[in-house]
């Protein structure tokens, strides 16, 4: 998927009764509960138009918030949460940056680089975010997530320095998808680096950076199949 639109229409149509591990977005099992399928619907609905604004403004790119959710939700599985947990961490995953839009002082867009007072308007991104969230009842439970996924295992993360099992489960299992993302991925200051590299360089900083449980949880999952899961996303 190459637009906004695509990405509107993927979050809006996809089944509740599907079954294809590869299907983009909250692919839930169905539900007989009218209440259930109707909020998440409306979660859809509402992470839809938060990502239009988003993207439209250039402060992150579509494909990379398509596969951290991709991701995030597969690796969620593989550690046994419940489908209700798989869908708050793939709302979290989907949003997680979301809390720039609250900063209207930061010009992302300049080439210089950011002073000290810009950085540190950008490490609030977490907690603004997580306000933002707050306002939109449909999207709370993509809050945990939003709130901690720069928290890092050993504790040195941001905002709050939690450690360990402290740092929700969303938290832990995004930090390592978006360790894992942005290796593999071009950037401008950068080129990307192979699958085996990223992972040799997750399993050196696992305990410090990474959960060890979620790295295993990781590990397991072929590889084969871990890039297969994000093959349509540009």
């Amino acid at each position: 998927m190459g637009s906004v639109t695509n990405l509107k229409l993927a979050m809006e149509t996809a089944g509740f009764g599907e079954s294809s591990e590869e299907r983009i977005f909250f692919t839930g099992p169905w539900s007989s509960d009218d209440r259930t399928r109707h909020m998440r619907l409306q979660a859809r609905k509402a992470a839809a138009g938060l990502m239009r604004e988003f993207v439209a403004r250039g402060m992150e790119t579509e494909s990379h918030c398509e596969r951290v959710a991709i991701w995030a939700r597969r690796l969620a599985r593989e550690l046994g949460l419940s489908s209700e947990r798989v869908l708050d961490v793939e709302l979290g995953a989907l949003l997680h940056d979301i809390g720039y839009i609250s900063l209207a002082s930061v010009d992302f867009h300049r080439e210089s680089t950011l002073s000290h007072a810009d950085l540190f308007e950008l490490r609030r991104h977490c907690e603004l975010g997580a306000a933002l969230l707050y306002r939109i009842p449909v999207l709370r439970r993509a809050i945990p997530l939003v709130l901690s996924h720069h928290e890092e295992f050993g504790g040195s993360g941001y905002p709050s320095g939690a450690s360990g099992v402290a740092i929700p489960i969303d938290g832990r299992i995004f930090h390592l998808v978006d360790a894992f993302e942005s290796m593999t991925s071009d950037r401008p200051y950068r080129a990307r680096v192979s699958e085996e590299d990223a992972r040799i360089e997750i399993a050196s900083q696992t305990g410090k950076l990474f959960d060890p449980v979620v790295e295993a949880a990781f590990n397991r999952i072929d590889p084969v199949e871990w890039r297969g899961l994000v093959a349509s996303v540009g």
